[in-house]
């Protein structure tokens, strides 16, 4: 019979140093994770980033309207080649990656390292969306052949309520300038430290009902029923569930 792994991760917001700074890194290193990138040309590379707080983490990067092949920079460690980009900025073709905070943090940076191929985009556009409000640019960079790292700062705080039970950040690179040739993302690190700003959270006490439903997707969309595709969810008293896959 299967069964559906379920583990639930009880976080208390009390048990945070509010001295301490966390991260989200993608890196695209050659290793087996839970979702791989490949292509017939290049090597695998591992979809996932490497968060360290698990009050604050990332999702898969989502790759939408292109074509991506890994290609390698140094021995295990991959730059993703991106194609297909238009002239003008497209609706259609964007990276998005998504992340969410069980406790209000500010985000202090993006940084991301990136570069062209002598034909590819000379520009990029950089959108924000921060506690589901809409997207918002919030930099265009010009794009040099060689890899050169870019860093955008003082993005405001994640800020949680009774009514969103985490706060959830997107952001969308769109490159553009050239529809031949490629653009190169190597790495992308977002840093967070604790917010300043306080909502009066009181702590929580681990329930007796580990189930402590509604739940809610790194979107903050609500899933109901008990058959929950995998994934990461969250609830109201600031339990992660993740739903591993089936057994």
């Amino acid at each position: 019979m299967l069964k559906t792994l379920i583990l639930i991760i009880l976080i208390s917001l009390s048990g945070y140093s509010n001295a301490q700074t966390n991260s989200i890194t993608y890196q695209w290193l050659n290793q087996w994770c839970g979702d791989i990138i490949d292509c017939d040309e290049g090597c695998m590379a591992c979809n996932l980033p490497v968060n360290t707080s698990t009050q604050f983490f990332g999702t898969n990067v989502v790759w939408i309207g292109i074509d991506v092949c890994p290609h390698p920079i140094v021995g295990g460690d991959n730059a993703i080649g991106t194609f297909g980009w238009e002239t003008e900025q497209s609706p259609d073709k964007y990276i998005m990656l998504s992340g969410l905070s069980t406790y209000n943090v500010k985000i202090d940076s993006i940084i991301f390292i990136h570069g062209r191929s002598v034909s590819g985009p000379m520009f990029v556009n950089v959108e924000f969306s921060k506690n589901n409000s809409d997207m918002i640019n919030i930099d265009t960079v010009i794009v040099s052949q060689n890899f050169q790292t870019s860093v955008i700062t003082n993005l405001g705080d994640l800020i949680i309520t009774d009514q969103d039970p985490f706060g959830v950040f997107q952001i969308k690179f769109s490159p553009y300038g050239s529809n031949t040739g490629g653009w190169y993302l190597d790495e992308v690190r977002i840093v967070c430290s604790p917010s300043e700003i306080s909502t009066n959270v009181e702590e929580n006490s681990i329930p007796e009902n580990v189930d402590m439903g509604p739940w809610y997707d790194v979107l903050g969309r609500p899933v109901d029923g008990s058959d929950i595709p995998p994934g990461i969810y969250i609830n109201k008293e600031r339990q992660r569930r993740i739903v591993v896959g089936n057994l």
